[in-house]
C-alpha cells in the first residue's frame, strides 16, 4: 500500500542488524524449501517452545499463487482471531476479520511492495533480490491495525519461532511416516525427551475460552423502564479495513464500526463508523445498543454472529429482557458493511445515491414534525 513507501518505523524499538541478519537467513532457508508447494495456507503447524507459555501457530502462504511467506500467530487469542477468519463464508466478514488479526509475518514480494525502510535494511546486509516474489519483507499485524514493521521484540519471537518452524516442514515434507493433515487436525511440533517430534493435533482439543464481559447493571437498569417494542435487530461490528494514518512515522489503523440494523424495515438504525470516540470495542458494542434502546425502547430481540460480539451485550439483553440469538445469519448486516465500506472507499455509484439523499435530509431537518423517523437510508437493491 502507498503508506508502506516512505514510512519510517521507530529507531528505538526497531530490531539491530543482527536480528535482521537472522532473519533474512531464515526467510531464505524457507524460499528454498518452497512449502507452499505442498502445503495450503488452512494446514497449520503447532510450535511448541519449552521457554514460552503459549504455542504459536504457523500458516504457510502460498499455494493460491498469490502471496507467499509464513504467518505467525502468537499464542490463543491469535488463533483464535485467525480460526473465525478461516470459518467465516462470507466476503463481508472476511472483510472486517482480516484487519483484526495479531500476527507476524515474513512474505516475499514484489519490489513495488518494498518501503524505503525495508530497502535500507537489505543494503545494510548487502543483499539483493530481483524477480517476482523475491523480494523479503517482515510486518506485524495487530487487531485494528494494518501491517507495520517488527519491532526488536517482534523480531525475537520470530528468531526463535520459525528455526523450529522450519524443522517441522522439513520432517512434514520429507519423513516417510510424517503425519498427515486431515479435517480437524493440525500438526504439533513439540520437544520431547528423543528430541522434537511432529504429531496429529486435534482442534477440538485447544480450548479457546471468550473472555466474560461483566456489564455494570447501573448501566442498563434505567433502561428497564422504557417501553417494549416487536422490534428485531441485528447488530455487527468489526473494523473496516479503510486506513486511516496520521504521519509515516506510525502505523495505519481501521475504522471500528458498529452497524445495528431493523431486519423488518431493511434500514440501519444505529451508529455507524466509531472513531470519533476513542473506547475499547466492546463499549462501543454495548454503548449502540444502549443508545438505540434509549431513542427507541428495548427490542423483541437480537441477533449477533458469534459469542465474541455477544459477550459485550449479553447481560444486558438478560437484564432487559430481549432476546439474544447467536451465530446466526446476518445478510442484512452484511449488505450495510458492503454499503460503508464501498461509501468510505469512494464508490461513484453510492456517493452519487448519497447525493440524490442530501435534499431528502435537509428537508427532514427543517422538519417540524417530531414524528418524522430518524433514518430513512435503504440499502441499494443490488446490495440485498
Amino acid at each position: 500500500m502507498d503508506f508502506y513507501k516512505n514510512a519510517r518505523p521507530d529507531p528505538k524499538t526497531a530490531p539491530p542488524l543482527e536480528q535482521w541478519r537472522t532473519l533474512y537467513q531464515l526467510a531464505d532457508e524457507l524460499k528454498q524449501l518452497a512449502p507452499w508447494k505442498s502445503v495450503y495456507d488452512s494446514q497449520l503447524f503447532r510450535i511448541e517452545l519449552p521457554e514460552d507459555p503459549e504455542p504459536y501457530f504457523c500458516s504457510i502462504m502460498g499455494n493460491g499463487g498469490e502471496s507467499f511467506g509464513i504467518a505467525v500467530y502468537p499464542g490463543y487469542e491469535a488463533f483464535a482471531r485467525l480460526l473465525r477468519l478461516l470459518d467465516t463464508d462470507s466476503n463481508e466478514l472476511e472483510m472486517l476479520l482480516a484487519v483484526d488479526q495479531r500476527v507476524l509475518v515474513c512474505e516475499f514480494c514484489n519490489s513495488g511492495e518494498v518501503s524505503n525502510a525495508d530497502r535500507a535494511v537489505i543494503k545494510s546486509l548487502g543483499l539483493r533480490f530481483r524477480g517476482k516474489h523475491q523480494w523479503t519483507t517482515f510486518r506485524s499485524g495487530k487487531p485494528g491495525q494494518f501491517p507495520w514493521f517488527l519491532t526488536a521484540e517482534e523480531a525475537g519471537v520470530l528468531c526463535r519461532v520459525m528455526p523450529q518452524a522450519l524443522a517441522a516442514l522439513r520432517q512434514y515434507l520429507t519423513a516417510e511416516d510424517a503425519p498427515e493433515f486431515r479435517d480437524g487436525v493440525i500438526l504439533r511440533w513439540r520437544p520431547a525427551e528423543s528430541g522434537w517430534v511432529l504429531e496429529e493435533f486435534p482442534l477440538e482439543g485447544i480450548q479457546i475460552p471468550v473472555e466474560r464481559i461483566k456489564v455494570d447493571e447501573s448501566e442498563w437498569l434505567p433502561y428497564k423502564r422504557k417501553r417494549k417494542t416487536r422490534d428485531v435487530l441485528e447488530l455487527e461490528a468489526g473494523y473496516l479495513p479503510v486506513p486511516v494514518q496520521e504521519s509515516v512515522s506510525v502505523p495505519a489503523h481501521a475504522t471500528y464500526i458498529v452497524v445495528l440494523t431493523n431486519r423488518k424495515t431493511e434500514t440501519p438504525v444505529g451508529p455507524m463508523p466509531t472513531d470519533t470516540w476513542d473506547a475499547p470495542p466492546d463499549i462501543k458494542i454495548a454503548s449502540a445498543l444502549l443508545d438505540y434502546i434509549k431513542k427507541n425502547g428495548r427490542p423483541a430481540a437480537l441477533y449477533v454472529r458469534s459469542e465474541w460480539i455477544a459477550e459485550p451485550v449479553r447481560d444486558i439483553c438478560s437484564g432487559l429482557g430481549i432476546r439474544l440469538h447467536i451465530g446466526e445469519d446476518l445478510s442484512l448486516s452484511e449488505s450495510m458493511i458492503h454499503f460503508l465500506y464501498l461509501m468510505l472507499t469512494g464508490d461513484d455509484e453510492v456517493l452519487g445515491a448519497l447525493d440524490e439523499l442530501s435534499d431528502i435530509l435537509d428537508f427532514l431537518d427543517d422538519d417540524d414534525d417530531d414524528d418524522a423517523p430518524d433514518n430513512l437510508i435503504t440499502f441499494p437493491k443490488r446490495l440485498r
